[in-house]
This record gives C-alpha cells, sequence and structure tokens, in this order.
C-alpha cells in the first residue's frame, strides 16, 4: 500500500479534439468519493479548446497533472504516456467523452485489495447517447472464467470502466504501438495470459456512443486488427491454425450480422465448434464453467442460424440440431425468447412499413 503522501489509484484519460465532452468527463473524476488519487490527463495533440481544459483543472486542482503530446500519437501512445507517469498501484482509465459515477475507484480499489488474483476489473456501463440520455445498461459476466471464454470472441471489459494493477501493465509493456485501432483489445489479449479479469454487476460509470469514436470512424480497420489478434490467440492458446475468412465469418455471426453464403456460414459454425472442443481439452474447466460455455455455443449457433435461415434450410436445420444437442433446454433460455421477441416485432415493424 502506497504512504500517505501517494496515491492510490492513477486515472488515466487519454483525449485528442474532445472538448466538447471533457469537462463532463473530467468533473466525475473530481466528484469520487475515493479521494485519494491522481489523475493524468494526456491531450494527444489536439487542435481545439482541449489542452487549456486540462490545464485549467490542473491549475485548480494539485491532483491533476496535463500532459500534452505535440503531435498525435493515437490511443496507446497517449496511454502509454500516461503510464509512464502513473505513480499509484492501480490504474484506472476513463475515455475523454465517458463518466465515471462517484463510487466508481472506491469499489473498484475494495474489489482488486481483497481479490488479489484479479488483475483486470470492470463494471456495468449506462451507454449513453451524445446528450448522455441513458440508451440501456450493459451488464457484463462478472464471472473470471466466463469472461476467459467469452474474451475469445469479444472485449468482455469495456477499455473505459478498466482498473488494471500497474506492475502487470508494466510488465506486458504497455499498450502496443502496433496495433492503434483495437488498442484495449490487443492489451487485454495479452494480459489475459498473466491475469484473470472481473467485473462488477454495479453501474458505476457511462459509456457514450457517439458518431467520432473509432468505431465508428475506422470500424473496418479495427475489425481487420481484431481478427489478426484472434488469430494469434487461437493459435497461443489452442493451437488452432486458421484462416482470417473463417475468423472474420464468425466474428460476424456472433454479433447477429448476416452473412454472404452458406459456405461463410459453414465456417463460422465449424470454427465454434473447434473453439469448444479445444477449450475443454486445453482448461479442463470445472462443470458449471462448462455448462455455460455449451449453452454459450448453443446461443450464438442459434443466432447465426436464424439470422442466415433465408440461405438454406438444410444448412439451417443441421445447425439448429448441433445447437440443441449443446443445450437441449436451448429454446427456453431468456435470451433466446429474448432475440425471437426482438426479432419478431422488427419484422412486423417491417412489414408495416413496406
Amino acid at each position: 500500500m502506497p504512504s500517505a503522501n501517494e496515491p492510490l489509484v492513477s486515472v488515466i484519460t487519454g483525449v485528442y479534439n474532445g472538448e466538447r465532452f471533457l469537462t463532463p468527463a473530467i468533473e466525475s473524476i473530481l466528484e469520487q468519493t475515493l479521494r485519494n488519487f491522481e489523475y493524468i490527463i494526456v491531450d494527444d495533440g489536439s487542435s481545439d479548446a482541449t489542452p487549456t481544459i486540462a490545464t485549467r483543472y490542473a491549475a485548480k486542482d494539485k491532483r491533476v497533472r496535463a500532459l500534452r503530446n505535440e503531435k498525435n500519437l493515437g490511443a496507446n501512445g497517449a496511454l502509454n504516456r500516461g503510464l509512464r507517469a502513473a505513480r499509484a498501484p492501480y490504474v484506472a482509465v476513463l475515455d475523454g467523452d465517458d463518466l465515471a459515477y462517484p463510487e466508481r475507484l472506491a469499489e473498484q480499489l475494495n474489489f482488486l485489495e481483497q481479490n488479489p488474483e484479479i488483475g483486470v476489473l470492470g463494471f456495468a456501463v449506462n451507454v449513453i447517447d451524445e446528450d448522455g440520455r441513458v440508451l440501456y445498461c450493459d451488464a457484463p459476466n462478472t464471472n473470471p472464467a466466463h469472461i476467459e471464454w467469452e474474451m475469445l470472441f469479444s472485449c468482455e471489459v469495456t477499455h473505459s470502466a478498466a482498473c488494471m494493477r500497474r506492475e502487470l501493465l508494466q510488465r506486458v509493456g504497455g499498450y502496443s504501438p502496433n496495433h492503434r485501432y483495437a488498442t484495449e483489445y490487443e492489451l487485454f489479449s495479452r494480459l489475459l495470459d498473466r491475469t484473470r479479469f472481473a467485473n462488477l454487476s454495479s453501474c458505476l460509470g457511462a459509456y457514450r456512443r457517439s458518431q467520432t469514436q473509432m468505431s465508428f470512424t475506422s470500424r473496418s480497420l479495427q475489425h481487420g486488427e481484431v481478427a489478426l489478434m484472434q488469430h494469434s490467440v487461437y493459435w497461443r492458446r489452442f493451437g488452432i491454425r486458421v484462416g482470417l475468412e473463417e475468423i472474420d465469418s464468425l466474428y460476424r455471426g456472433v454479433r447477429n450480422a448476416a452473412l454472404e453464403s452458406e459456405v461463410r456460414v459453414r465456417r463460422a459454425i465449424d470454427l465454434l465448434n473447434r473453439l469448444y472442443h479445444n477449450y475443454l481439452a486445453t482448461v479442463r474447466p470445472s462443470a458449471e464453467v462448462e455448462e455455460f460455455v455449451r449453452q454459450d455455443c448453443a446461443y450464438k449457433a442459434f443466432m447465426i442460424a436464424h439470422r442466415n435461415r433465408a440461405l438454406d434450410v438444410d444448412l439451417h436445420c443441421e445447425i439448429m440440431n448441433r445447437a440443441l444437442d449443446w443445450d437441449p433446454e436451448l429454446y427456453a433460455r431468456p435470451r433466446v425468447r429474448s432475440y425471437l421477441k426482438i426479432s419478431q416485432e422488427k419484422n412486423a415493424a417491417d412489414e408495416t412499413s413496406a
């Protein structure tokens, strides 16, 4: 534990041209119930009022440190600069357009102090629009073993909600300078080899959806980097050699995207099946975790089959039979019933508008 005059948590915000949302983001950190923190704001060569805002808060509150990159280095470069400046044993991230609710740092610090095996900790977030209206609550998996399985398909900890052990970040070399568009997923994929992940069920912050986010402005580039990382993870963890087209098919399929052909649907399902068997053989999970994985595979297969059911009736039936082999109670599961309800409502709305 740090001495009384050292911070317990280093909060890092890397921001580029973020004047519109930066002030409420900063205020949300300064309103934390945990008072012993440092707040490092790294302006990544902005051309708007971002550096002025950061400097103004640094002048008012000694816990705030405003750093500036003379040229834009990207999210990874800005975050690495903040990480090099951090002094606390824990590093919390907040994007410049998001919000931390008052108990965020206190609850994360308390959990990490009590659970030394956890190196990366997130929480449930309210997803908000550009005007701050809550769209829905994103409630993630909280079980570390469940998160490890789901990380094969997506980033299960919201980066802007993450609190991490600084020594782990230093051990893996921080954020990769070679991955500009999927910065957090690349970092998390390396940390998975060294530590465990968890999420708090409490909603402790807000994640803003904006048209200026990289997931909107550079979607294809981000997708490409994620596919390459998944290729590496599948080989490193399970010895699976798989083509990028197979990875792309599964990546899109589990996000409920329409696939263009029967071949791509089959490739997605075959890769899902390989991951399932290799995960069980390599990890040898408990009975409870194995049941979770079986049900999750069944749901993913169901979703792919249902979304692409118009391509081929026989293939649809084949995939559904496989899904029911994984989970005979599939149609009774709440998320399947919810999916079908939403799908029916959408179809009815489409018919009405047509």
